[in-house]
């Protein structure tokens, strides 16, 4: 779990956002740029000394913008606190204009060793800070700074980042052709959208930020880009049950699924389902998968698709659930030509996506693709949805404009009724493996169906599925992580007087 994470602030802003808070600073409340780049490099420095105390020397890699400016402070800092520090230049600090020069001349004046990237052969220090690029870039690197960004890489040595970096793009989280892979970032007046999702979550290592001391006005003028999902605010949302409730009070989930070879996809989610709290879950699917389905829980009522009462079910519904292990074959098909002319609100995954792009439903419901779910949804390639998730989950809410939708995958994205973006930096590796769609599916339907809002549903079931997948791996590790790993710590999850001692 990434403890770390909850340290960080709620709110996350993209590019345009931190350029207008940093003009506001210096044209509207007077605050010097050198200023700005001080206070930087001051938060980047006790970063370094917090997470590296044994440190003696480090090198700083520096390219041409504002970003070397941070940089070059940051060396003078460090000489003055006692470290040994050497800038490496990859283009010609003589260049350097504004704040970027200021930082520099200080630098030179402290007498810290300035050098070519290119005439050092064997770097000789403890870690590397990259200041090669901060968020301006917005083109592949090339030439010398590709080179630069495979030099510090090979150099096996750990690396802090300033504010991003060095090759993503500070808006999507893309990597622009080649990046720094950082052990820690230390972003500067806000979090920026690029670094919590997509391809950035390999790169950017443990995240820092430091507002730099902006007046908290600068801030409150302006809506996030996005949010922070954080454990905290998903937990406010559960009420306590009522003593004299039961199982009707609590919510029906049917679920729909389950083609030959597939029945544990089905069953997956309606475990699920029941460990978030669902009073009722009845699965429909082949006959042939009813025993085994009962047999792994017999709290689930499974029903063969041939002898459904669909009216008298779907009537019975609150949640209807399709695609977990639903198949595209002309079964499935049926299936979901059965249950997509009901009123009851829905939650689409896996094949059921494939049957919603060929079946446009116009009403409520909550739709969990991961990146080619979403490719296929928008007729598009999987690395155009990678590219900009932010975007496709716009793209997806135009096509589709009664969905909410979650975008899986490292750094999952959800796109709110406000059209706030909120991301979820909680999940791990080891929750690549089969069935993990499925437990979230019957996790976000079981919640919604126990009468929380659809929005607070399905931010409650992202957030708490990826919290019980790092809580599993830090019990049992990454590798080998299983689906059904996730279940009995769902049911802790969702019972916040049991939660807190797991978090502590």
């Amino acid at each position: 779990m990434n403890l770390q994470a909850e340290l960080l602030p709620l709110e996350i802003y993209s590019t345009e956002q931190i350029r207008q808070f940093e003009a506001m600073a210096i044209n509207d409340y007077g605050i010097a740029e050198t200023t700005l780049m001080a206070q930087a490099a001051q938060a980047a420095l006790n970063c370094l000394l917090e997470l590296w105390p044994e440190a003696k020397h480090i090198g700083v890699v520096c390219g041409p913008g504002n970003n070397a400016g941070d940089g070059y402070y940051l060396a003078k800092l460090a000489t003055e606190h006692g470290l040994v520090a050497d800038v490496y230049y990859v283009s010609s600090p003589e260049q350097l204009t504004g704040a970027a020069q200021w930082a520099y001349m200080q630098a030179q004046t402290a007498n810290i060793q300035i050098m070519s990237f290119d005439d050092i052969e064997i770097i000789e220090a403890d870690l590397l800070v990259d200041a090669i690029f901060g968020i301006g870039l917005d083109r592949p690197l090339k030439d010398e700074y590709f080179t630069a960004v495979e030099r510090v890489n090979n150099s096996l040595m750990p690396v802090l980042s300033l504010d991003i970096p060095t090759g993503i793009c500070s808006k999507t989280g893309n990597v622009l052709g080649n990046a720094i892979i950082a052990d820690a970032t230390m972003a500067f007046i806000g979090v920026k959208s690029g670094l919590v999702t997509g391809e950035a979550t390999d790169y950017v290592g443990e995240l820092f930020c430091d507002d730099l001391q902006l007046p908290v006005d600068i801030f409150l003028q302006t809506e996030p880009y996005a949010l922070r999902l954080s454990y905290d605010m998903v937990m406010d949302y559960f009420e306590p049950r009522l003593k004299n409730s039961h199982k009707g009070d609590n919510g029906h989930v049917v679920i729909v699924g389950g083609d030959y070879g597939l029945a544990g996809a089905v069953s997956l989610a309606a475990n699920a389902a029941l460990r978030a709290g669902a009073g009722l879950v009845t699965v429909v699917t082949r006959a042939e998968h009813i025993s085994a389905i009962i047999g792994f829980r017999p709290e689930v009522m499974a029903i063969a698709s041939e002898h459904v009462d669909w009216s008298q079910l779907l009537a019975r519904a609150d949640i209807v659930v399709v695609g977990p292990g639903l198949g595209q074959s002309k079964w499935s098909e049926q299936m979901f030509a059965q249950v997509s002319n009901s009123d009851t609100n829905f939650v689409i995954d896996a094949d059921g996506l494939y049957f919603l792009r060929k079946n446009n439903l116009d009403k409520p419901m909550i739709i969990t693709p991961h990146p080619g779910e979403a490719a296929s949804l928008l007729q598009t390639d999987t690395a155009s949805i990678q590219a900009d998730r932010y975007q496709a989950l716009i793209k997806l809410k135009q096509k589709y404009p009664q969905a909410l939708a979650v975008l899986k995958g490292a750094g999952s994205l959800i796109l709110d009724e406000t059209e706030t973006f909120l991301a979820c930096q909680a999940g791990n590796p080891g929750m690549s493996s089969a069935g993990m769609g499925d437990v979230l599916t019957g996790l976000i339907a079981g919640l919604w169906a126990q009468g929380y809002d659809r929005e607070s549903a399905l931010e409650m079931g992202v957030m708490i599925h990826a919290l019980a997948g790092d809580i599993v791996a830090l019990e049992q590790g990454e590798r080998g992580m299983l689906a059904t790993d996730l279940l009995l710590i769902i049911q802790q999850l969702v019972n916040p007087d049991v939660e807190d001692s797991l978090c502590e």
